[in-house]
């Protein structure tokens, strides 16, 4: 097998959001360029890379920003834990529901979310279905679920110095 080229990745471009400013600053290159590790496996490097996105998911799961979450933010997040619900992860519930109550000016219902904002939820449940596929469920239990939405580690798999609560809904069993 071929070793994959290592993707230079993204340009930062304008001001970076407080709930990323970490996650964008913690790993650049030359010109602000995000660098993917060599270390990772190709598969999971190129959903890292995707997972970008996430970044802006951080205001979910604490109450770091006052400004309220995006829609669109949330329905990325309900995509990708919705196999959470589906029982995939011993340890970890999640109630959709409950995460709906996040959209403002007026709560919606999972389905709501999943119809209005189609294209992000598919992102999401894309991405956490090719983590899966991969043969990657404990890493994706792991890493993303109790990990990263859970609070207790940031973007890049580090453990947090201050853990923040799981994202609404996400309930971590010890």
């Amino acid at each position: 097998m071929e070793r994959p080229e290592v993707n230079q990745g993204m340009k930062v471009q304008g001001p970076i959001p407080a709930a990323a400013r970490s996650l964008a600053t913690a790993d650049t290159g030359k010109n602000g360029r995000y660098v993917a590790p060599s270390i990772m496996p190709h598969r999971m490097r190129s959903i890292a890379m995707s997972m970008i996105v996430a970044a802006s998911l951080a205001s979910l799961a604490g109450q770091a920003l006052a400004k309220e979450p995006d829609p669109e933010d949330i329905a990325f997040a309900m995509g990708m834990l919705w196999r959470v619900q589906e029982g995939l992860c011993p340890g970890a519930s999640f109630d959709p529901v409950e995460l709906g109550k996040l959209v403002k000016p007026k709560p919606l219902r999972p389905a709501e979310i999943k119809r209005r904002y189609k294209e992000q939820y598919d992102k999401g449940f894309s991405l956490a279905s090719d983590a899966i596929a991969d043969d990657v469920a404990k890493a994706y239990c792991d890493s993303w679920v109790t990990g990263f939405f859970g609070g207790t580690k940031d973007f890049y798999g580090g453990v947090r110095s201050v853990p923040e609560e799981p994202v609404r809904g996400l309930v971590i069993r010890k």
